[in-house]
């Protein structure tokens, strides 16, 4: 499972067509569990950052930039996508929910999260 940190302005099109555009590309596999979360220090409304679940299909490198530009506006290495994009029931943010030492706060767009705060976030059912 990976967080993918998302610009606020970019989450209503990650989520409408279950695309992500990164820079680098993350080790995933398919069915993997992709939770997207607003970039917390970009928004302003208060709610907690994790408010959509996806599924993971492929990536794939986007070389001329055409797709990328055209959904957000600038060329992106890399195009994830995903299937089942749907909002959670309960949106959350990580540091409330885990029991890992893992540091959240750091990295670029994407996270690797934890198997163990994996394991209590399922078992909160916070991911329905």
């Amino acid at each position: 499972m990976i967080i993918l940190r998302t610009h606020p302005e970019h989450v209503p099109k990650v989520v409408a067509l279950s695309m992500h555009a990164l820079a680098s590309s993350p080790t995933i596999s398919t069915g993997d569990l992709i939770l997207i979360s607003f970039a917390v220090a970009k928004t302003t409304d208060g709610k907690p950052p994790i408010r959509y679940v996806m599924e993971f299909v492929k990536i794939r490198p986007d070389r001329t930039g055409e797709t990328s530009r055209e959904i957000w506006g600038k060329k992106w290495p890399y195009i994830l996508h995903g299937q089942n994009c749907r909002k959670l029931a309960q949106p959350f943010d990580i540091k409330d929910h885990q029991v890992s030492t893992h540091n959240y706060g750091q990295g670029g767009p994407f996270v690797y999260v934890d198997a163990r705060d994996e394991a209590v976030l399922v078992q909160r059912g916070l991911l329905a």
